[in-house]
Protein backbone atom coordinates (compact mmCIF):
# COMPACT_ATOMS: atom_id res chain seq x y z
CA UNK A 1 0.00 0.00 0.00
CA UNK A 2 1.37 3.33 -0.80
CA UNK A 3 2.03 6.40 1.79
CA UNK A 4 -0.65 8.67 1.79
CA UNK A 5 0.47 11.79 0.18
CA UNK A 6 -0.95 14.48 2.07
CA UNK A 7 -2.86 17.33 0.47
CA UNK A 8 -1.20 20.64 2.11
CA UNK A 9 -2.95 24.46 1.76
CA UNK A 10 -0.95 27.49 2.25
CA UNK A 11 -3.30 29.83 4.63
CA UNK A 12 -1.35 32.53 5.47
CA UNK A 13 2.34 33.31 5.05
CA UNK A 14 4.51 36.43 6.65
CA UNK A 15 7.66 36.19 4.48
CA UNK A 16 11.06 37.71 5.25
CA UNK A 17 13.88 37.38 3.44
CA UNK A 18 16.58 38.69 6.15
CA UNK A 19 15.12 36.30 8.84
CA UNK A 20 12.46 33.86 9.49
CA UNK A 21 9.10 33.60 7.69
CA UNK A 22 6.10 31.85 9.14
CA UNK A 23 3.32 30.45 7.72
CA UNK A 24 -0.26 28.96 8.35
CA UNK A 25 -1.04 25.53 6.82
CA UNK A 26 -3.92 23.41 6.17
CA UNK A 27 -3.26 19.60 6.38
CA UNK A 28 -5.91 17.08 4.75
CA UNK A 29 -8.85 19.78 5.07
CA UNK A 30 -8.59 19.06 8.70
CA UNK A 31 -5.35 19.56 10.66
CA UNK A 32 -3.31 23.41 10.94
CA UNK A 33 -0.23 23.10 11.36
CA UNK A 34 2.46 26.79 11.89
CA UNK A 35 5.47 26.27 10.38
CA UNK A 36 9.04 28.27 10.47
CA UNK A 37 11.96 28.72 7.57
CA UNK A 38 14.60 30.03 8.93
CA UNK A 39 15.92 32.67 6.51
CA UNK A 40 17.97 31.99 3.04
CA UNK A 41 16.44 28.25 2.96
CA UNK A 42 14.30 29.31 -0.37
CA UNK A 43 13.89 32.14 -2.83
CA UNK A 44 10.74 34.81 -1.27
CA UNK A 45 8.76 34.22 -5.04
CA UNK A 46 9.20 30.49 -4.28
CA UNK A 47 7.28 30.77 0.16
CA UNK A 48 4.94 33.07 -0.94
CA UNK A 49 3.52 30.74 -4.20
CA UNK A 50 1.38 27.76 -2.56
CA UNK A 51 2.55 25.36 -5.28
CA UNK A 52 6.07 26.17 -4.96
CA UNK A 53 6.61 25.85 -0.90
CA UNK A 54 4.60 22.62 -1.05
CA UNK A 55 7.12 21.66 -3.54
CA UNK A 56 9.86 22.73 -1.53
CA UNK A 57 8.92 21.59 1.62
CA UNK A 58 10.79 18.40 2.96
CA UNK A 59 8.42 15.54 3.94
CA UNK A 60 5.99 16.40 6.85
CA UNK A 61 6.87 14.41 10.36
CA UNK A 62 4.54 12.17 11.49
CA UNK A 63 2.55 12.23 14.62
CA UNK A 64 0.43 15.03 16.30
CA UNK A 65 2.08 18.33 16.18
CA UNK A 66 0.72 21.63 15.72
CA UNK A 67 4.15 23.79 15.22
CA UNK A 68 7.10 22.97 13.54
CA UNK A 69 10.54 24.39 12.26
CA UNK A 70 12.32 24.06 9.00
CA UNK A 71 16.39 24.53 9.00
CA UNK A 72 19.82 23.29 7.05
CA UNK A 73 21.25 20.52 8.99
CA UNK A 74 24.76 22.09 9.39
CA UNK A 75 26.09 18.26 8.74
CA UNK A 76 24.83 16.90 5.51
CA UNK A 77 23.40 20.14 4.17
CA UNK A 78 20.05 19.29 3.95
CA UNK A 79 17.05 20.83 4.39
CA UNK A 80 14.61 19.05 7.19
CA UNK A 81 11.99 19.20 9.91
CA UNK A 82 14.59 19.99 12.36
CA UNK A 83 11.66 20.53 15.17
CA UNK A 84 8.32 19.83 15.69
CA UNK A 85 6.17 19.94 19.17
CA UNK A 86 2.46 19.81 20.41
CA UNK A 87 2.05 23.58 21.85
CA UNK A 88 -0.78 25.25 23.10
CA UNK A 89 -1.84 27.91 20.82
CA UNK A 90 -3.81 30.93 22.26
CA UNK A 91 -7.03 31.49 21.13
CA UNK A 92 -10.09 33.92 21.60
CA UNK A 93 -11.02 33.60 25.55
CA UNK A 94 -13.99 36.61 25.50
CA UNK A 95 -16.68 36.65 22.85
CA UNK A 96 -19.29 39.27 22.34
CA UNK A 97 -21.56 36.85 20.48
CA UNK A 98 -22.95 33.21 20.46
CA UNK A 99 -22.80 32.48 17.22
CA UNK A 100 -19.43 30.47 17.14
CA UNK A 101 -18.19 29.23 13.32
CA UNK A 102 -15.86 26.67 12.82
CA UNK A 103 -13.44 28.13 9.98
CA UNK A 104 -12.52 24.77 7.94
CA UNK A 105 -16.32 25.10 6.73
CA UNK A 106 -15.99 28.09 5.48
CA UNK A 107 -16.45 28.29 1.98
CA UNK A 108 -14.63 31.05 -0.21
CA UNK A 109 -16.91 32.28 -2.84
CA UNK A 110 -14.65 35.32 -3.39
CA UNK A 111 -11.59 37.10 -2.52
CA UNK A 112 -12.30 41.13 -2.08
CA UNK A 113 -8.66 41.80 -0.68
CA UNK A 114 -6.07 40.67 1.29
CA UNK A 115 -7.13 38.22 4.07
CA UNK A 116 -11.05 39.57 3.38
CA UNK A 117 -12.99 36.82 2.32
CA UNK A 118 -16.87 36.33 1.02
CA UNK A 119 -17.67 33.18 2.16
CA UNK A 120 -20.53 30.54 2.91
CA UNK A 121 -20.86 28.49 5.77
CA UNK A 122 -23.36 25.75 6.26
CA UNK A 123 -25.51 27.72 9.52
CA UNK A 124 -25.89 31.03 7.43
CA UNK A 125 -28.93 31.46 5.02
CA UNK A 126 -26.86 34.34 3.35
CA UNK A 127 -23.38 34.95 2.15
CA UNK A 128 -21.09 36.88 4.43
CA UNK A 129 -17.75 38.42 4.85
CA UNK A 130 -14.66 36.95 6.80
CA UNK A 131 -11.40 38.88 7.67
CA UNK A 132 -8.47 36.46 8.60
CA UNK A 133 -5.97 37.99 10.73
CA UNK A 134 -2.47 36.62 11.98
CA UNK A 135 -1.97 36.75 15.79
CA UNK A 136 0.95 35.20 17.90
Amino acid sequence: MADHVPKIRLLQASVDPEDESEFRILIDDKFVKYITIDAGLYDSDDMCFEPSLVSLMPPLPPGDWNKGRISRNPKTGDIHFSAVSKTHLPGITTTWHPTRVDHLELREVQKLRSNVYEVAYPGFSCTVVAKFARFE
